[in-house]
């Protein structure tokens, strides 16, 4: 909260603003078009990201990433030495805040495209009856405090998602290329 909150989110506000998202778009669906095999996603839209921030060997950072996310918050119950390990070594080869971008985006991008395929509808239809993150934690003077994000899936305010174009593009690109093309 406060002075910390407000200065780590302008460190990933400012590894985000050199992501191009048109350009993340362009670079998951070309992933996706060259390597549909299953799992798409989380596979397709990390290695892609990974890529644009800079990331040596893109497809092994974005390995790394979904025993991470799994256990990212307190109480998952993913954590453990397999978690730890691969946040380790993601931390050794991004920093925290690339890192910290990949981890955010995994579940909710993954959770976002698969369900868009599996109903066959659209990510707005999926924005208004399926939202990828249904709600949020925060902690309050000591609890913690669920707060759902009916109607507002990306969040708002000092909290909303600093990401929210770089998070579409990856989506729209993997569906750009796993969806036929329309008539």
């Amino acid at each position: 909260t406060g002075r910390d909150h407000a200065r780590r989110r302008t460190v990933v506000e400012a590894v985000l603003a050199q992501v191009d998202p048109d350009a993340l778009r362009v670079a998951t669906r070309r992933l996706a078009a060259a390597d549909p095999a299953p799992p798409v996603v989380p596979r397709v839209p990390l290695t892609a990201l990974a890529g644009a921030l800079g990331a040596r060997e893109p497809a092994t950072v974005a390995a790394l990433v979904p025993p991470v996310a799994a256990a990212y918050l307190p109480g998952s119950g993913a954590a453990g030495p397999a978690a730890d390990a691969a946040a380790d070594e993601l931390l050794d080869r991004l920093g925290a805040a690339r890192a910290a971008v990949l981890v955010q985006s995994c579940l909710p991008v993954t959770a976002w495209v698969r369900t868009a395929l599996d109903r066959g509808i659209t990510l707005d239809e999926v924005l208004a009856t399926a939202p990828p993150v249904p709600a949020t934690t925060r902690w309050r003077d000591g609890e913690t405090v669920t707060v759902p994000l009916d109607g507002i899936p990306f969040g708002e305010g000092p909290r909303r998602c600093p990401g929210v174009a770089h998070a579409r593009a990856l989506a729209e690109g993997v569906l750009a290329a796993l969806r036929p093309a329309a008539p």
